[in-house]
């Protein structure tokens, strides 16, 4: 204003016209970037309009498809937003070429059904000259093959990874697949709006060259939306009844509970000294058991396997090493103990396990899929009498039994341990003492101790 009072002083006012150049260049700048995104956006509608016309108009599969290479993108944004880089008309163009190439490998891994090891090699060389030729212009100092570079280099990379990850393809007839319940459904989503969230508060102040009040809210919304649903998660899964992260056998179903059957199981074993004490008392009862073995001392038990077997108990899994930290795994390590341990029962038992309980009960959601690949339901139970840490027979036993509204009922599966079991005070496993009671009042109450094979046996065919 006041270079514009001198000006006017000195030659009339509206003599002379000032402009402002930069303002003027931002303003100018602006409109094509906004024309940049709305093409950008356009492109990318049209990318998913082929491909959900080539899909049939198939949401379900259009999904699959698309998941990956919008995870890539959002990795993208949110990587130059992180590196202090604003997202410019080039980046918009990058972007695009990006989600043309990727979609090209979801594709790939839904629709090729051959697993052959050349087409896979072929894929990643195709992958790796692709992220080598656009990389290496991410070091040039134009801006235009620079833009392009950051941004398609990490993103075919990005793409091919997810795609790996995310694009599931249709099972064989007759193979198990993970089918996510409702709580682990909504617990995906909101992992997915708070990325989409975060995406987008990147790309915003990757354009407006920083974060405003509101951005940061968002972020802060979105981290707590995430720590809330992962606090949840783990409560879940240090509840050993908990149906939260997935199937959970935690009652024998209503045609064994017809039948006024109960369902024994033992945990931890086999122990040299008190597993031949409970299968005298389970062979006097004229009773069967389900026995969840420990892997590696089955292996050290063999001809106690054998002896189960042969009685009319079923061996079933409870993992390799029973280790405390199997709740801590994620699915490769959880395939391996479990499949290890699958493996030795198998050959000891001359059949595999068909049921799968945690060490202690505790698990994480990465365990279901796992367990839905093997086909082995996850079991806990109905009733426990904590006979690991409880040295008092009797409150074992009312544990186990019950009294009143709460007593044993047809259907409930109970747990005891016939490994690590503690020491009641005249010296024996607690054991020992109680589980001839339980037997005793099955038999008082009309209901009959089985295995959990023979409450559930496989459907003929």
């Amino acid at each position: 204003p006041a270079v514009r009072a001198a000006l006017a002083t000195y030659h009339g006012p509206g003599a002379i016209h000032l402009i402002d150049i930069k303002a003027e260049s931002e303003a100018l700048y602006a409109g094509y970037l906004r024309e940049a995104i709305i093409l950008a956006a356009t492109g990318l509608a049209l990318i998913v309009l082929v491909i959900a016309a080539a899909r049939r108009f198939d949401w379900r599969r259009l999904y699959r498809v698309v998941l990956p290479v919008a995870a890539a993108l959002a990795c993208v944004v949110a990587g130059l937003a992180a590196a202090g880089i604003g997202l410019t008309i080039l980046h918009l163009v990058g972007l695009l070429l990006t989600a043309a190439v990727g979609s090209n490998y979801t594709l790939f891994f839904i629709d090729n059904d051959d697993d052959d090891p050349r087409l896979l090699a072929s894929l990643a060389l195709a992958n790796a000259t692709t992220i080598i030729g656009f990389g290496i212009l991410g070091f040039a100092s134009v801006p235009v093959l620079n833009a392009i570079g950051l941004t398609v280099g990490p993103g075919a990379l990005l793409c091919l990874a997810f795609a790996a990850m995310l694009s599931r393809r249709d099972p064989p007839a007759g193979v198990s697949t993970w089918a996510p319940n409702l709580p682990m459904r909504l617990s995906l989503r909101l992992h997915a709006v708070a990325a989409l969230g975060v995406a987008a508060v990147a790309g915003h102040a990757g354009v407006t060259g920083g974060l405003t009040t509101t951005s940061t809210a968002l972020l802060w919304v979105a981290v707590a939306v995430v720590v809330a649903d992962h606090l949840m998660l783990t409560a879940a899964g240090l509840c050993p009844r908990c149906s939260l992260l997935g199937p959970n056998l935690t009652r024998l179903p209503e045609p064994a509970q017809a039948r006024g059957l109960v369902a024994i199981t033992l945990d931890d074993g086999p122990d040299p000294l008190v597993t031949p004490l409970v299968l005298d008392i389970l062979k006097e009862a004229g009773a069967s058991a389900s026995f969840f073995l420990i892997g590696r001392k089955a292996e050290q038990h063999p001809a106690l396997v054998t002896r189960m077997v042969a009685e009319g108990h079923s061996v079933e899994n409870h993992s390799w090493a029973h280790s405390h930290r199997f709740a801590f795994s994620g699915p490769s390590r959880f395939r391996a103990e479990i499949l290890r341990a699958q493996h030795s029962l198998g050959r000891l038992a001359g059949e595999p396990p068909r049921f799968f309980r945690a060490p202690a009960g505790m698990r994480n959601p990465l365990l279901e899929p796992v367990l839905s690949s093997l086909g082995l339901p996850l079991t806990s139970w109905t009733r426990r009498g904590f006979d690991t840490v409880t040295s008092d027979p009797a409150r074992v036993l009312e544990r186990l039994v019950g009294k009143d509204a709460n007593r044993l009922t047809a259907g409930d599966i109970l747990l005891l341990h016939d490994g690590h079991a503690a020491v009641a005070p005249d010296g024996r496993p607690v054991i020992l003492s109680v589980l001839p009671q339980v037997l005793a009042a099955c038999n008082r109450l009309r209901l009959r101790p089985v295995s959990l094979r023979q409450a559930m046996p496989v459907p003929a065919g």
